[in-house]
């Protein structure tokens, strides 16, 4: 069972991910993939694909929550992230989507939460560049076809 409240918001941006996200994340996911694997014979190439994604599934998560611990350190000090500050803003939200795209297999779960879904955006001001830019594309494609 999750831990978080059900009707928290749902996320749209990477910058806002901590730890309180990304824990009980991670333990759904090892849940998940437990129940799987104890489904299938062992010594069976199933079990093995299961028990092999597993370990990078909990790898993944191990790794996204050091990338968060530094993360929430870059928004402590209110700096603009630039540099490797911006890597690890860009590392963040990579992790999370990988975890995300992995846990919506089980979104019919009854301990699924909705906010587990890929991330596409680091902030409000990423999401208006992105989409100004996508507009703006989009108008110059059709202009040329025409």
């Amino acid at each position: 069972m999750t831990t978080e409240c059900p009707t928290a918001p749902l996320l749209q941006y990477s910058d806002f991910l901590t730890l309180n996200d990304a824990g009980p994340l991670r333990v759904f996911l090892a849940s998940r993939l437990s129940a799987l694997t104890a489904h299938l014979d062992d010594g069976s190439e199933e079990h093995f694909a299961a028990t092999a994604l597993t370990e990078i599934a909990v790898a993944d998560g191990q790794h996204l929550a050091q990338l968060l611990e530094q993360w929430e350190e870059v928004l402590a000090h209110k700096n603009e992230p630039q540099g490797p500050a911006q890597a690890l803003r860009q590392d963040v939200r990579l992790w999370w989507n990988r975890l995300a795209r992995l846990a919506a297999r089980w979104s019919d779960h009854p301990d699924f939460s909705p906010r587990w879904q890929e991330l596409r955006y680091f902030n409000a001001q990423h999401h208006t560049f992105v989409t100004s830019a996508e507009q703006t594309r989009s108008f110059t494609i059709s202009r040329l076809a025409n």
